[in-house]
């Protein structure tokens, strides 16, 4: 597939999102269109203040990730490994298969868990009461009709998800060369 090709989703969401703020079909106060969403997101940039919600949340969902990661690995190589271990476990890996699986994505596969570390954490500080970061902006923004800032939290979200997940998907290239890509 050529790069360009890659393009072509994108592009058209944004062509179709121009035209329905265009035209107003959505009403532009829960709309706004993608030029009043680039200038608030560079706004926000350019003050500093996405920057600091951004490097907040990304630091809180990379720690969360790192130590589950430090965690978790070890002890399922372990499991994986020694069959007594993996008899001693079954009946409490039993339990956890009522679990919806959902609930245990962030126990699985490491882009999984990076990717739903950082959803949770924007959620979470949507609703906990922070005074930081992008789900505080992404709500606050909501709550006091900014809404192109709002949008503006949304895209640095996706942008930041995006570019974590590449990052890892090179890491995971080198270090585990034997898994095709």
């Amino acid at each position: 597939m050529k790069r360009s090709a890659l393009f072509v989703l994108p592009v058209g969401l944004l062509l179709i999102w121009g035209l329905l703020s265009f035209f107003k079909v959505v009403d532009p106060l829960f709309l706004p269109s993608p030029d009043d969403v680039f200038k608030s997101l560079i706004s926000g940039i350019s003050s500093g203040q996405l920057i600091k919600s951004m490097s907040v949340t990304f630091a809180r969902s990379i720690s969360g990730f790192i130590l589950a990661a430090i965690i978790g690995i070890p002890i399922g190589l372990l499991v994986g490994r020694i069959p007594l271990l993996a008899r001693a476990t079954q009946p409490t890996i039993d339990f956890f298969r009522s679990i919806p699986a959902t609930a245990l994505f962030p126990l699985f596969g490491l882009r999984v868990a990076l990717s739903l570390s950082f959803v949770l954490i924007v959620v979470t500080e949507m609703f906990i009461g922070t005074t930081v970061g992008l789900g505080y902006e992404i709500m606050n923004s909501q709550m006091v009709y900014r809404i192109p800032d709002m949008y503006a939290g949304i895209v640095l979200t996706g942008i930041v998800g995006y570019l974590a997940n590449l990052s890892l998907l090179k890491i995971e290239k080198r270090v585990l060369h034997w898994v095709g890509h």
